[in-house]
């Protein structure tokens, strides 16, 4: 195998994720980072710096770094999918080339190229974090950034990474469970030798410690926020990630879910499934088998950081999609690479890689056909293009009372649309009688039958009735398939 042609993976995930930026439609994970970049951070979230409000994170349990780093890029270019997605796009490519860097200094360049063009081409990782669907993107280039500055003996600066994937957000956690876990399991007799020399653990925990200062700063401003507001365990739904986890391995769990497709409803439906799971299946397989094998001290390290992490994952509450598991790669890619490499036959280990590469790209290639043959689907429809288009007239008193729909607002119209979310199952009615009084109120919804809260705009056409108000029907907004996804409407 020419080892030279390495530079080829990122290359290629960049390409990739350049032929799906345009289909999806602007989600709320990616366009949630908005609200700091054009300062619709809510106060608790900022601190005061020269009399500005300088956000620390976008909610509980997200910090502000996606913003920090996106605001030249939106200022100059302005929000579109273009501007917001390209950037995330070259942070995938420099996540191959991170992994390329790791997986070679510590198991060899061969398992590197290999694991590289694996990762590079593995649907749900192009499609998650080409659209930040997590968001993702940057939680993969902090972790691979680290594990390359551990590889070149550098930990003091990785750990700063590891705090600013934890203030980037808080799941970084499972990726430390897993880095604990694995280092313990696989290195310990490095680790324990690092830790005699004092002076390098204090500037490690100093390091840390900078790189998460925000979020420390925020929950010593607001007690423990983070851990209040998202810690629920339990191992409810277990089965359902176990699935996940499965179908995201083979490439197949965002059928139905940003690819339209007829039939396809959680886990059930056609699916069209690459062969990196069993290649996955038979590197555990074999890294059992060789335990005590040196050659295969990485391979145990990866696989501890998987069963750490979705340890986890499984743990949490509303965890579990596909968007979740993405976060344990690119272990499952260095795994499946060592056992590959470890084939003594001399072509065979080019052609197994061939073959994995190929079914991974006939995965991709079916995502995309069916984006322009179906278009995108739930939270993903394109149709918030035409919703935004159809708001440049009104500056204010928008009320948004469906999820996935004013994140992606704020953002496209730069902070300027003054949408106000309004959670109408849970908010009493009294209050949203008062939101209902307002003469220039202009309502946003999902039509009947795309609805995420279902019931929403039934309950406020009921309380607006109760209060003599009637529905006047506004637009309605068709996504690229001529189908209506969302609708604009007042009462009077």
């Amino acid at each position: 195998m020419n080892l030279k042609i390495w530079w080829i993976a990122p290359l290629a995930a960049f390409c990739l994720a350049c032929l799906l930026i345009p289909y999806p439609g602007l989600e709320s994970d990616e366009a949630v980072f908005g609200m700091a970049a054009f300062g619709g951070a809510a106060h608790n979230f900022c601190v005061s710096i020269f009399h500005h409000q300088v956000p620390l994170m976008v909610f509980y349990y997200a910090g502000s770094l996606k913003a920090l780093l996106c605001w030249p890029i939106l200022h100059l270019f302005g929000p579109n999918l273009w501007s917001i997605r390209l950037p995330v796009a070259l942070a995938g490519a420099l996540s191959v080339a991170l992994f390329f860097d790791f997986a070679g200094r510590i198991a060899g360049r061969k398992v590197a190229v290999i694991g590289a063009f694996l990762l590079a081409t593995d649907p749900c990782f192009i499609i998650s974090n080409t659209l930040d669907w997590g968001p993702v993107a940057l939680e993969h280039v902090l972790l691979l950034s680290a594990l390359a500055l551990f590889a070149r003996g550098r930990p003091q600066i990785a750990f700063f990474f590891l705090g600013l994937g934890l203030w980037n957000k808080a799941i970084f956690i499972w990726a430390l469970a897993g880095l604990l876990a694995g280092g313990l399991v696989a290195y310990w007799p490095s680790i324990k030798n690092s830790l005699r020399n004092g002076r390098g653990v204090s500037r490690c925990v100093i390091g840390f410690l900078i790189g998460c200062a925000p979020l420390l700063l925020y929950n010593i401003r607001q007690p423990a926020s983070t851990v209040r507001s998202n810690v629920h365990l339990t191992f409810e739904g277990v089965q359902g990630k176990i699935a996940s986890l499965r179908y995201t391995l083979d490439g197949s769990d965002l059928f139905g879910a940003v690819a339209g497709m007829d039939g396809v409803v959680d886990h059930t439906g056609l699916r069209f499934h690459a062969l990196f799971l069993p290649a996955v299946i038979l590197a555990v397989a074999l890294a059992a088998w060789r335990l005590r094998s040196p050659e295969f001290r990485p391979a145990i390290f990866a696989l501890t950081f998987c069963a750490a992490s979705f340890l986890l994952i499984a743990l949490t509450k509303y965890a579990g999609a596909a968007h979740h598991i993405v976060l344990l790669y690119p272990m499952p890619h260095l795994l499946a690479a060592i056992a590959i490499a470890s084939v003594r036959w001399k072509s065979v280990p080019m052609l197994m890689a061939t073959l994995l590469v190929g079914s991974n790209l006939l995965v991709f290639s079916t995502y995309v056909t069916q984006l322009r043959r179906s278009g995108p689907c739930g939270l993903f429809t394109d149709a918030i293009a035409g919703l935004s288009n159809s708001l440049h007239d009104v500056t204010d008193h928008v009320y948004n009372i469906d999820d996935g729909l004013w994140e992606n607002l704020w953002l496209l119209h730069s902070g300027k649309l003054q949408v106000r979310p309004v959670a109408v199952l849970e908010q009493p009615a009294g209050e949203i009688e008062d939101t209902l009084r307002d003469p220039q109120a202009v309502y946003v919804d999902h039509v009947p039958g795309r609805e995420y809260y279902v019931g929403s705009g039934e309950r406020l056409s009921e309380i607006a009735k109760s209060i003599g108000l009637r529905k006047v029907p506004g637009r309605v907004i068709f996504d690229s398939k001529g189908r209506p996804q969302m609708e604009v409407f007042r009462f009077k």
